[in-house]
């Protein structure tokens, strides 16, 4: 899940960090 989150920082940040907090 950290691959996805540096791959598009900013692109969709919140529903990225939420989804990786959540799981």
């Amino acid at each position: 899940m950290n691959r996805r989150k540096a791959r598009k920082p900013g692109s969709l940040n919140a529903g990225q960090t939420a989804s990786v907090i959540c799981s």
